[in-house]
């Protein structure tokens, strides 16, 4: 259950990944947050503890786009979270990878060779 005036709130959040144009996949899952975020706020994804290569970025900032919050208590904050465009496929990856070690979030990758 969702304690939505104190202490720790379960939010559901998601987002797609793009580079170059290509539709790269979508991260999703459940976070633990002491607020609420607000649309217009950023969410700051840092990646410090896991081993990426040294041009692929360690951080990832995104905005909140919008949010659902349930009627009944016992339900889960929804925040869809602005699109991901990163630099390359390599980026895109290591990025996915980056977020399931880190947040337990889980990725899924678009079979990108039929496009």
């Amino acid at each position: 259950m969702t304690d939505f005036l104190a202490g720790k709130h379960t939010v559901y959040i998601d987002f797609s990944l793009f580079y170059e144009n290509v539709a790269f996949g979508y991260v999703s899952g459940n976070i633990e947050l002491i607020i609420i975020p607000q649309i217009g706020d950023s969410f700051s994804f840092n990646f410090t503890g896991i081993e990426l290569p040294s041009d692929v970025p360690n951080s990832l900032f995104l905005k909140v786009t919008n949010r659902i919050i349930p009627l009944v208590d016992d339900d889960i904050i929804s925040i869809s979270l602005d699109d991901a465009w990163l630099s390359s496929e390599k980026e895109a990856r290591y990025t996915i990878e980056a977020l399931e070690k880190k947040y337990n979030l889980f990725g899924n990758i678009y079979d990108v060779s039929s496009t």
